[in-house]
């Protein structure tokens, strides 16, 4: 188990990049797709690679999967009516 340790470091920046996954999924709107209705790129996908070559391909795919999967759970927060009073 010794290739598997992880520093405190790393769990920082692996939760650092988690939340900015998390306020660019939200806060940029995607790219639409031709030829699809109601379809769009997300900026997140172009962004992912690049934490993979800050942070290390295994520290980076993390970082992207816990920030999609933490939208894809309490995503619905976000479109809550009273969430939704207090932004623009």
């Amino acid at each position: 188990m010794n290739w598997f340790k992880l520093s405190t470091r790393d769990i920082a920046s692996v939760a650092v990049f988690a939340a900015l996954s998390v306020v660019i999924i939200k806060v940029i709107p995607g790219f639409p797709i031709v030829g699809l209705s109601d379809s769009q790129i997300k900026f997140d996908a172009a962004i992912a690679p690049i934490y993979g070559l800050i942070m290390g391909p295994y520290l980076g795919f993390l970082a992207a999967f816990i920030g999609a999967s933490f939208l894809l759970t309490v995503g619905s927060l976000f479109s809550h009516p009273l969430v939704q009073r207090f932004q623009r």
